[in-house]
């Protein structure tokens, strides 16, 4: 009796498909590391110290963190775009584990008080 094998489904050779991301996106991402960089370093003097390359390295995100940028600024933007366009789900979770941590390191610096976007104080 022959043996008849069972067919497979042929298996996917393409990669990830990457979320693309609108102006729109571009923008907001753009302001949220603008302002989140505020609350949170780029990147701490101190080994394991609080700041945006600890966490990734803490989730498991270290592949999304570049290298070397030029500015703190633009090393959190691409660090949350990167993330963002990979897991976009995920996101939330990095600031809602992180962002209270930021604001007490903060306030226990001396400099509790964020302004709004205008420039005006709370």
């Amino acid at each position: 009796m022959p043996t008849t094998r069972k067919k497979l489904p042929p298996t996917s050779s393409k990669a990830t498909k990457l979320k693309r991301l609108s102006a729109r996106e571009i923008q907001d991402l753009r302001a949220l590391a603008d302002q989140t960089g505020k609350i949170i370093p780029a990147t701490s003097p101190r080994k394991g110290g609080f700041c945006f390359q600890t966490i990734a390295k803490d989730m498991d995100l270290a592949k999304y963190w570049p290298g070397k940028s030029d500015s703190r600024k633009e090393a959190i933007y691409q660090f949350i775009s990167k993330v963002y366009q990979n897991h976009p789900r995920l996101i939330y979770r990095v600031f809602r584990e992180n962002l209270a941590r930021g604001i007490e390191r903060r306030h226990k610096a001396g400099d509790p008080r964020l302004t709004r976007g205008d420039g005006g104080a709370r």
